[in-house]
């Protein structure tokens, strides 16, 4: 039996955000902070589980801070001071902490995977009575905020294959480069795509990288990036 769109149940919000990324969870958790209620959805489901991108600035600690969460990132990370280039130790490349001294409390860069980041700001969206709703994949999207009391109204396939609406006042596209939002509201996508091809891979027992430092060789047509992610050699190789 079909089900006409119009019979669906409705969920009303302030804000709809699309994509539980560090993105998303973000936007979420600050609107939850500041008493706007919020939905944060995404058709996976829970946080992701790669290492992904892995650092955390000054900037970001100082955020982190404001929200309650930056003695959780110090407990959990790894932090690299500086950026050594070359092979040999002690060679010469910035010291990021010594730079940043008296600047910040938070000087150096932590190396804290998104999936752990990601961890952490849906614990504490959770935790604050926040409303996450996991795989919950976007249909459709129909933007009416130019009528008068106007608002967007977003079809989603939850994972129990039922249809779901929300109506929201706004809508926060957090899904990535290849956005749903985006395409459903034929919005461009500016900029283009680095053709290059890059390794990656996360080791451990790596020999020869320096401990608590970015390290950047560079040969005649091709470079290399290590991240310390820990002790004893557990390395990221770009």
């Amino acid at each position: 039996m079909s089900v006409r769109v119009d019979d669906l149940p409705v969920t009303d919000t302030d804000i709809l955000v699309v994509g539980a990324g560090p993105t998303g969870l973000m936007a979420g958790l600050v609107l939850l902070r500041r008493g706007a209620p919020a939905i944060v959805v995404d058709r996976k489901a829970g946080p992701t589980r790669e290492s992904r991108a892995l650092a955390v600035q000054a900037r970001t600690m100082e955020i982190y801070d404001q929200l309650g969460l930056a003695d959780t990132v110090l407990h959990g990370a790894y932090s690299a001071t500086r950026m050594q280039v070359g092979t040999a130790f002690g060679a010469g490349g910035p010291d990021f902490e010594k730079l940043q001294q008296g600047e910040t409390r938070y000087p150096g860069i932590q190396i804290f995977e998104q999936s752990r980041n990601e961890q952490m700001l849906a614990e504490a969206l959770v935790d604050g009575g926040g409303d996450i709703r996991w795989q919950h994949r976007l249909i459709d999207l129909v933007d009416n905020t130019a009528q008068p009391d106007g608002r967007v109204e977003a079809l989603l396939e939850g994972g129990d294959g039922q249809l779901v609406r929300i109506r929201a006042r706004w809508c926060i596209g957090a899904d990535g480069a290849s956005s749903a939002v985006r395409r459903e509201l034929n919005l461009p996508f500016e900029g283009k795509t680095d053709a290059a091809t890059f390794w990656v891979a996360d080791l451990h027992d790596v020999r020869g990288v320096p401990d608590g430092a970015m390290n950047m060789r560079f040969g005649t047509a091709t470079f290399a990036v290590a991240f310390p992610l820990g002790p004893g050699g557990h390395t990221r190789l770009v």
